[in-house]
């Protein structure tokens, strides 16, 4: 937590159960939302039942200047991690939906800081291997070009 507070954001931890609860719900919504990101609604299903921690990563307000020292805060916080063994995985799409994002605001915030991101960290299940991350086809990402 004070690595995310030496970049200006507040990192913390969701742990009354009510609101975990919600907080959970709100990301399986947000994972049935159209424009799904590829991968993210078989990463949601573990939320809630794995033992991870759930995180919000908040500030002060919500310009390009917090925007960037949350980034800054959240990498900060997955090095952090990482160094300690710990899994993480990051969950922005709840934010981007307006309702979830106010009650991420006010009742895991306080109504004091601005929702930046959701982030779980806990301990890999032993013996279990992720699945590799999805990827989208080379060709949608890529142009070739004829020389």
């Amino acid at each position: 937590m004070l690595r995310a507070a030496d970049q200006s954001a507040a990192l913390r931890s969701v742990v009354d159960s009510g609101v975990r609860l919600r907080l959970v719900a709100a990301i399986r919504a947000a994972a049935r939302l159209p424009e799904r990101i590829l991968g993210y609604p078989a990463e949601v299903e573990l939320c809630g039942g794995d033992g991870a921690g759930l995180y919000v990563l908040g500030t002060a307000a919500d310009t390009p200047l917090c925007r960037l020292r949350a980034g800054e805060a959240a990498s900060a916080v997955l090095l952090l991690a990482t160094e300690l063994g710990l899994a993480t995985s990051l969950l922005s799409r709840p934010l981007e939906v307006g309702g979830t994002r106010m009650m991420v605001r006010d009742e895991v915030l306080g109504g004091a800081l601005c929702p930046q991101l959701v982030l779980r960290i806990g301990w890999a299940p032993r013996g279990c291997t992720p699945p590799p991350t999805p990827r989208r086809p080379v060709d949608e990402v890529f142009t070739h070009l004829a020389l």
